[in-house]
C-alpha cells in the first residue's frame, strides 16, 4: 500500500537535492514575497515546482536591476495545514511582504478567507494553484486567479473525448468537498457531450491511497478514466491500473504534475497518459513568454530537470506580480499593489494575456497533451 508517507519521502528527497537552486539572501532593501505551499508530503512536488518557477522569474528580474533597484526575495515555507493563517500572519509581521504567491490547496485559501486575514493584512494573493470550484467561485478582491478551473479543464477533456467517440468514462477524485463537487459538475458536463460517467471513485484526500478506487473502476466496463487528484495519487493509480491490465485511456487533470509521471512510476506505466494543461507548453518557442521562460530557466533553474507545467504556471504568476510592481511609482507597498491589480487591466506578458477578473471572460484556455513512450510530454 502506498500512503502519504512513501510518496512524501520521494518528494522530500527531490526537494532536498534541489533546494540550493532556489535559495536567496535576505537584505534590508529587498521586496519580500510570501509563498506558503506544501514542500513535503503527497503534494510536496507541486509546492517545490511552484517555488522553482517563481524563483526563476525573480532571479531574472533581479539580474536586470530588480524593481526600481529593489530585489525581489521569495520567502517560501512548507505549509502547515490548519495553521496556515498563523504562518502567514507571523511571516507578514516578520518580512513585511508586498504580496503572496501561489497557494496550492483550496483548503489553504479557504482558511485565509474564513479568518479574514487577507483583508486585515491587505495582502494580495496572485495565482492559486488549484482548479477547485470553491476557489473559482470566491470573489475576494485581494485574490487574483490566473488559471482555468477544473470545470474548464473537464469541458476541454470531454470535448476531446467526444471527437474520439469515447462515451463511457470513469472519474477519480478525492473524497473531500472539492472532489465531491467536481463529481457533480462532471456529470453535468459529460451529459452535454453525450458521455456517460459509468464509475465515480473517490479516495482519501491528501493521500495516494487509490487501491480501492482502482478495483471499483475496473469492475465497470469503461473506455477512459479521468484522474483529478494529486501527483502521487495519479502516479500510483496509473501503476496499479496498468498492472491490473487496465486498457482505458487515462487522462490527468492539472492538479497533478503529470510531466513527472514517467520519472515516478516508469515510462511504461506513464506511456499514453493524456494531460490537461492550463499553461502553454514551456518548450513552445512560438510564444514569446515561453522563450523568455526557457532562457531564464537555463540560467537560473535546476539543470537536472526539464521545466514542468507547474513551474511554468508559477513563472506566469510571478511575471504578473512583476508587471504590476513595474507599473507603480515609488516604493511598492501592499496597498498600492492591490490598487494596481484591482484596476481591472488585462495583464499582457510579452503577448500572453492574463485576465485577473471574472468579468473579463475566461482566464485561460486549456489543452490536452500526451506522454510518449520515452516519458516525455508531446504537446
Amino acid at each position: 500500500m502506498a500512503g502519504k508517507g512513501s510518496w512524501g519521502l520521494w518528494w522530500a528527497g527531490a526537494w532536498a537535492l534541489a533546494a540550493s537552486a532556489v535559495a536567496s539572501t535576505a537584505a534590508a532593501a529587498d521586496l519580500a514575497v510570501l509563498q506558503v505551499a506544501p514542500l513535503t508530503g503527497v503534494s510536496g512536488g507541486l509546492g517545490w515546482h511552484m517555488q522553482v518557477g517563481a524563483q526563476v522569474a525573480f532571479d531574472s528580474v533581479n539580474a536586470a536591476g530588480g524593481i526600481n533597484g529593489q530585489r525581489l526575495r521569495l520567502v517560501s515555507v512548507d505549509e502547515d495545514p490548519g495553521h496556515v493563517a498563523n504562518q502567514v500572519r507571523a511571516l507578514t509581521e516578520k518580512e513585511n511582504p508586498v504580496a503572496m504567491l501561489g497557494t496550492v490547496r483550496s483548503a489553504t485559501l479557504d482558511e485565509l478567507l474564513k479568518r479574514n486575514l487577507l483583508q486585515s493584512l491587505q495582502l494580495p494573493v496572485i495565482g492559486v494553484g488549484s482548479g477547485a470550484l470553491a476557489v473559482h467561485r470566491q470573489r475576494d478582491p485581494l485574490v487574483y486567479l490566473t488559471r482555468a478551473s477544473h470545470g474548464d479543464e473537464l469541458e476541454t477533456v470531454f470535448r476531446q473525448m467526444e471527437t474520439m467517440q469515447t462515451n463511457r468514462v470513469a472519474l477519480l477524485t478525492t473524497d473531500d468537498k472539492d472532489g465531491l463537487e467536481l463529481q457533480e459538475l462532471a456529470k453535468e458536463l459529460a451529459a452535454r457531450h453525450g458521455i456517460k460517467l459509468v464509475a465515480l471513485a473517490a479516495h482519501p484526500a491528501d493521500t495516494a491511497m487509490v487501491e480501492d478506487a482502482v478495483r471499483a473502476i475496473q469492475k465497470v466496463p469503461h473506455q477512459a478514466v479521468v484522474l483529478a487528484s494529486n501527483t502521487a495519487a495519479v502516479a500510483y493509480f496509473c501503476k496499479l491500473y496498468r498492472k491490473d491490465r487496465g486498457t482505458g485511456q487515462l487522462v490527468a487533470l492539472s492538479s497533478a504534475e503529470a510531466t513527472q509521471l514517467a520519472q515516478v512510476v516508469g515510462k511504461e506505466a506513464a506511456h499514453g497518459v493524456m494531460i490537461s494543461q492550463v499553461v502553454p507548453n514551456p518548450r513552445n518557442a512560438r510564444v514569446e513568454l515561453m522563450r523568455e521562460f526557457e532562457a531564464a530557466y537555463r540560467k537560473y533553474g535546476p539543470q537536472d530537470i526539464e521545466p514542468t507545467l507547474t513551474m511554468t504556471e508559477a513563472y506566469v504568476n510571478a511575471r504578473v506580480l512583476i508587471a504590476a510592481l513595474q507599473r507603480m511609482p515609488g516604493t511598492p507597498t501592499r496597498a498600492a499593489l492591490a490598487k494596481v491589480l484591482a484596476a481591472g487591466d488585462v495583464m499582457d506578458l510579452s503577448g500572453y494575456r492574463i485576465a485577473l477578473h471574472p468579468e473579463q471572460g475566461p482566464r485561460r484556455s486549456t489543452s490536452v497533451s500526451m506522454i510518449d513512450r520515452d516519458g516525455r510530454v508531446v504537446y
